[in-house]
């Protein structure tokens, strides 16, 4: 755009006279050349000077006392500046210059001025607004709505009515639902790549039986996104593992109460598959961990069984072992061992007396007769077999097995008056001696021989260390119970150490009562 700019240069006329440098007048004189010279920074710098010392613009401003010259620093200052592009520092200075009341040639000149900065920064809006509507356009292009909004934004500042006039407002509420749009749908993707992330965690821990876990990300899956199908199906799961866990509970009590072991250990895993952390909450594994204990006992009390139904009877004694080892207070371990026990020394008197060994065959049915898993019945029926043989053959101890047979069944013994002469002998395979002893220590001997041989051999000692004095039947009585230790085992070291400690403690009686009877049965 061409704009008509009217020069005006002022001139300065003096008079004939001497010059005062730097005064104002000088200044502005200097200044003219300035700008006529196309120095307009230089121009300026003079023109404030001399608006400093004189403010007032005029036509007749008083050099001395008899000469005027024209003066109008603040025209030359909005022209300087206009050349400069400073435009809106030309439009103040050459408004007030207007205010001065200029001559009519010089308020023209100002109008021109005031025109071109009006006619250049109408330009310069324009373009700027036309810049702000491409840099609009191709931010909406590219999709980047929130940077498209900006540019429309600062168009209708720099131009209300061309905005206006273009209907640009629609636009600028076009490219704002827009941008809202993008966000909204920025943030519900946001939204459900988290939903996605909790679901997939929560269907993770539900696997992993973690309940607890579960349901909290699915409350913060829900609280994210309402009523998703997702939530609700994983909730689904949950519930039917909680089902799972109630029933099988149910089922192992009913299964634990019925005897059904094996299937009360089998419902309980079910359980704690189906909700591990409430299996673990209400220490289930301690349920379980006894009732296998238990199927274990009961397991082997069943072989235990079979193998004495199938005269196996040293593995049934093992068998029975390894259950008290688990459960010393087994009474049924304890009383099928004794039986185990009873039958072995049956058996192995058979051996014997089917060996023609009898003095070895009475002491086998003599100590099945002290054992408590028996009855005397049994021993007399099985001595009762080799009685005529012992009789034809005139044995020395046939009155030794009548007698061990009349104490295993006195009233049958007596019925079928099997020998009237038979030396009678006291219950007990070991004479006792008529001696004067505490009554604890009897009962203590009776309390432990009442127990297995392993366990009578223990309690004996115990009962000896107690005592600060020896005793000769409390020393005997600790001899049978080694004697028969021996001869239960099947460790021929064990055998041979029994032995020796039997032998030890029958001479140690001796020592202490030389009148102490022993049975020769029983002395190694």
């Amino acid at each position: 755009m061409h704009v008509w700019i009217v020069s005006f240069t002022v001139v300065l006329s003096l008079s004939c006279g001497p010059v005062v440098a730097e005064r104002w007048y000088t200044l502005y004189n200097q200044a003219i050349y300035d700008l006529e010279a196309g120095r307009y920074e230089a121009a300026i710098a003079k023109l404030e000077a001399a608006v400093s010392q004189n403010p007032k613009s005029g036509t007749s401003m008083r050099v001395e006392a008899s000469r005027t010259v024209r003066y109008f620093p603040y025209f030359l200052l909005g022209k300087a500046y206009f050349h400069l592009g400073k435009y809106d520092e030309a439009t103040k200075f050459l408004a007030q210059e207007s205010r001065s009341n200029p001559p009519e040639k010089l308020s023209q000149a100002i109008v021109s001025y005031q025109q071109g900065i009006s006619s250049i920064k109408e330009e310069k809006r324009r373009a700027e607004f036309n810049r702000a509507l491409a840099a609009s356009e191709a931010a909406r292009k590219e999709g980047a709505f929130a940077k498209a909004v900006e540019p429309v934004e600062k168009a209708r500042q720099t131009d209300r009515a061309e905005f206006q006039k273009r209907g640009l407002a629609k636009v600028l509420a076009s490219v704002g639902e827009s941008e809202r749009q993008r966000v909204a749908e920025a943030e519900r993707q946001r939204k459900e790549a988290a939903f996605q992330d909790l679901v997939r965690q929560a269907s993770v821990k539900e696997k992993q039986g973690a309940l607890g876990e579960t349901t909290e990300l699915l409350q913060k899956a829900d609280e994210l996104i309402p009523s998703r199908g997702e939530v609700k199906a994983l909730r689904d799961r949950m519930k039917e593992r909680e089902e799972q866990f109630t029933s099988a509970m149910l089922a192992a009590s009913a299964a634990e109460r019925e005897g059904r072991i094996a299937e009360a250990i089998g419902n309980l895993k079910q359980a704690e598959q189906a909700h591990p952390e409430r299996y673990k909450a209400e220490k289930l594994a301690t349920l379980a961990d006894s009732l296998s204990r238990q199927a274990e006992i009961e397991g082997r009390l069943n072989a235990g069984a079979a193998d004495l139904e199938r005269g196996r009877f040293k593995q049934a004694v093992e068998t029975y072992d390894v259950v008290l080892r688990a459960d010393p207070e087994n009474m049924t371990a304890k009383k099928l061992r004794s039986r185990a026990q009873f039958l072995q020394l049956l058996a192995r008197g058979d051996e014997l007396a089917g060996a023609r060994s009898f003095p070895d065959a009475l002491e086998a049915f003599e100590l099945a007769r002290t054992q408590n898993g028996g009855e005397g019945q049994e021993v007399y029926e099985r001595m009762q077999r080799y009685l005529p043989e012992l009789r034809a053959g005139r044995s020395p101890i046939r009155n030794d097995w009548m007698e061990v047979m009349r104490n295993s069944d006195p009233q049958r013994f007596a019925k079928e008056r099997l020998g009237v002469a038979a030396r009678r002998r006291p219950d007990s395979p070991i004479e006792r001696p008529a001696v004067n002893d505490e009554a604890s220590v009897r009962r203590s001997v009776l309390a432990a021989l009442a127990e297995e041989p392993h366990e009578a051999v223990q309690l004996l000692k115990k009962v000896r260390a107690g005592r600060k004095g020896g005793n000769a039947e409390l020393e005997s009585w600790t001899g049978v119970a080694y004697a028969r230790l021996s001869f239960l085992t099947t460790d021929p070291k064990l055998k041979e150490e029994c032995r020796v400690q039997a032998t030890q403690h029958f001479r140690r009686a001796l020592d202490l009562d030389p009148r102490h009877r022993l049975d020769s049965r029983l002395v190694p």
